[in-house]
């Protein structure tokens, strides 16, 4: 190639000690080349963050670059997403993640490859998102040069991952905006043949991130076949991944383009152009910049999208919140059933002496008859479908890798009860297990963090199916040990289901309930004043509560066994 040949010629030659080659390292990256210890921010940032927020939006950088100076334009000091996008999304929390990507560096050069750098951006995204309460929110990338690759392949690596929590990414992904991303290669590998001397006479080199940029390499193949892959599974279980390639309409000072309008677009998929080099194609001086009005385009849709989706789901949970828990609802036959702690009424022995009788496991997969609708977080992350014939009524899919599926099929076996969570159908499929759950669609969290109480009517029914669960689980072997609000799910109705199932381990009869009693009390506390006492102390404040409930709050402090508390009530 004519301008490799141009940008090689003389690297052999003699330089002044003070001279830096002309590699595209060099032309990339803005990070001083008279700073012999340069700071690197890696990790995410939160640029900005609002209340409400509905969606996320990570920009990510590319080779040689850095979170910050990548998306600032050149005589700014601020990165446009940070100043221009909260403008125009308004309910928008928007993050930048940064990783070490130079390939020369005055001082040591990182050593991580992409696959490293895939994997901590997986990691630090989840954990981020966890920490600011958004581990369901919808998510959309922006990425630039080489992180496309390392975006997509973090996406891999969240499907199907052994953790539950780190599936998540994969699961609330709903758009990628690849600018400039080298899906088919780059000439720029052609860096990584060359000797360290000859990129740099005093500068330590990484070339890993350019070896991949090879048309030829076997990595960047494997994570193109998988990502088109994905994709198109996901269509067939009707969940579109939104996926949009801008193109680079200028070439570097002195060279080609880096990556070629071929390279950066996909087939079938929108491919814009933006009208500027490599390096500039991701710097917008102002909202009047075409190029960013093409960018806020596609955001803006997927935007759209996401949250009619979100808000359409959220109508249907509050009322069906308020519907279920509104005292004014209920007719009296229902309030005088309720009055004597037993809607429903269930024998907290049942099953007890015999093995449930769990479905059978189909060796295939769910989505072959099913449509994911969407997925949410309802005691642990839930898949929302409906059967492709037969619409009419919404069931939810648990998946589990085989650590987790396991304890879910060893208390499914050995447990049947009403107010504990059961499986309809079960199915296998490379190496997960899917469990079919009627879709209760609200846990006692969402009670708690709605603007109303339940009645002393409404609390004694929750807290009579919760104990006849419990009771249940205890009396054949088991003990859950993430009793919170959130893991106990809520119907319609008022029915009460035991969820999480894959916090239950085996217990001995005489083991102490001490653990037991104190989440139980925890939760009692959420439902009759939203909060906990400082300190450990057991009670509430204010009059609201007459002394039946504060009675049975009293009794979890004293009894030694849930039973104990059964009766007690």
């Amino acid at each position: 190639m004519k301008s490799f040949q141009k940008l090689t010629e003389g690297l052999g030659r003699q330089r002044r000690k003070d001279q830096v080659p002309p590699s595209p390292a060099n032309e990339l990256s803005e990070s001083s080349t008279q700073d012999s210890s340069p700071k690197f921010p890696d990790g995410v940032e939160v640029w900005h963050d609002c209340s409400g927020a509905t969606v996320d939006i990570c920009f990510i950088h590319g080779l040689t670059g850095d979170r910050t100076s990548t998306w600032t334009a050149r005589g700014e000091s601020i990165p446009w997403p940070k100043t221009l996008l909260p403008l125009e999304l308004h309910t928008a929390r928007i993050l930048t993640y940064g990783y070490d990507a130079y390939v020369v560096r005055n001082t040591v050069a990182g050593t991580n490859n992409l696959l490293r750098h895939a994997n901590n951006l997986l990691n630090d995204l989840t954990t981020d998102r966890s920490l600011h309460n958004s581990s369901t929110r919808p998510l959309l990338f922006v990425t630039h040069s080489l992180d496309g690759l390392v975006c997509k392949k973090a996406i891999l690596l969240s499907r199907g991952n052994p953790e539950a929590h780190l599936r998540g990414i994969f699961n609330c992904t709903k758009g990628i905006i690849f600018m400039g991303t080298p899906h088919k290669g780059s000439w720029m590998a052609k860096w990584a043949s060359l000797p360290a001397s000859a990129l740099s006479l005093m500068k330590s080199t990484n070339t890993s991130l350019l070896k991949i940029l090879k048309t030829d390499n076997q990595l960047l193949e494997d994570i193109q076949n998988d990502f088109l892959l994905m994709i198109r599974e996901l269509r067939e279980r009707n969940r579109r991944l939104e996926v949009t390639c801008f193109y680079e309409e200028l070439p570097l000072p002195g060279c080609d383009k880096v990556v070629s309008e071929e390279s950066a677009t996909l087939e079938g998929y929108n491919s814009l152009s933006i009208h500027a080099n490599h390096s500039d194609m991701v710097r917008f001086s102002s909202a009047s910049d075409n190029g960013f009005r093409r960018l806020l385009g596609e955001l803006h849709r997927w935007k759209g999208e996401v949250n009619f989706l979100r808000g359409q789901t959220s109508l249907c949970r509050e009322r069906q919140a308020k519907r279920s828990f509104n005292g004014s609802d209920e007719n009296p036959r229902k309030r005088r059933r309720t009055a004597r702690g037993d809607y429903p009424q269930v024998s907290s022995s049942q099953g007890v002496g015999q093995v449930a009788q769990s479905p059978v496991i189909r060796r295939r997969s769910p989505w072959d008859t099913l449509k994911d609708l969407f997925t949410c977080d309802l005691a642990g992350p839930v898949s929302i479908a409906v059967h492709e014939k037969d619409p009419s009524k919404v069931i939810a899919v648990r998946a589990f890798s085989k650590k987790k599926a396991d304890i879910w099929l060893q208390v499914l076996q050995q447990t049947h009860h009403p107010n504990v969570i059961s499986a309809n159908e079960i199915f296998k499929d490379h190496g997960m297990t899917y469990f079919i759950v009627d879709d209760l669609p609200l846990t006692l969290e969402h009670l708690v963090a709605c603007d109303i109480f339940p009645s002393e009517l409404q609390l004694a029914s929750i807290l009579a199916q919760v104990l006849n669960g419990l009771s249940h689980l205890l009396e054949n072997g088991f003990e859950h040990q993430s009793l919170t609000c959130s893991n106990i799910l809520l119907g319609q109705d008022g029915t009460i289901q035991i969820g999480a199932l894959e916090h239950c381990i085996e217990r001995e009869p005489q083991q102490s309930q001490t653990q037991i009693l104190r989440s139980l009390a925890n939760i009692t506390m959420f439902l009759m004043q939203k909060y906990l006492k400082p300190d450990g102390v057991i009670g509430v404040d204010g009059t609201r509560w007459q002394s039946d409930s504060l009675e049975f709050l009293s009794a979890t402090a004293s009894v030694a066994t849930i039973q104990d508390l059964r009766k007690a009530r």
